[in-house]
């Protein structure tokens, strides 16, 4: 911004206007300083907007199948600010707990069962036993998070009791560059 408009160069304006206001009137005057204004805050508005960086998105996307896990596993890490557009879990059995960590700080952990009772009081958590076509359980149980949110960090971290088998991770997030 400082080669929009130099100090020198403005105090050579204003001088030149103080010239012209007592050459051909007051009024004349002030109607080239409104100009000279307008301008000089087109110049800035275009420095201001060239030099103000707006983060576009990046989708990044997550499709794991089939893993069978015996530890934590994080599932989804990301190191700048983002949004969780969509994240399901479709597990094997419900012998696991879920963390999720934004900005450092524990927001949820909780096992499979304690997720299924808060899922009918929350719009951010679904937590369920597959069913087939037929309407009998399937020994697969999903855990679906609906839009969050954060400023720096977010981790989703499973903690298998035992060993656990994936059927099919999948997430949605956009990162803020």
């Amino acid at each position: 911004m400082a080669d929009v408009v130099r100090r020198e160069d403005l105090e050579e304006v204003a001088e030149k206007l103080k010239k012209i206001a007592e050459r051909m009137g007051l009024p004349f005057g002030l109607l080239l300083a409104e100009e000279f204004a307008d301008e000089l805050g087109r110049r800035v508005g275009e420095a201001v907007s060239e030099g103000v960086k707006v983060p576009r998105p990046v989708s990044r996307v997550l499709d794991l199948r089939n893993r069978l896990i015996e530890g934590p596993s994080e599932l989804l890490y990301s190191r700048c600010r983002g949004k969780l557009n969509e994240f399901v879990l479709k597990a094997e059995g419900k012998n696991f707990e879920l963390l999720i960590e934004t900005d450092n700080v524990p927001r949820l952990h909780m096992s499979y069962d304690e997720l299924a009772n808060l899922s009918p009081h929350s719009q951010f958590v679904d937590a369920f036993q597959e069913l087939d076509e037929n309407g009998q359980p399937t020994g697969r149980y999903v855990v679906r998070l609906g839009e969050m949110g954060w400023l720096t960090t977010c981790s989703i971290t499973v903690y298998p009791r035992g060993s656990l088998r994936l059927a099919h991770v999948y997430a949605k997030w956009d990162e803020y560059m």
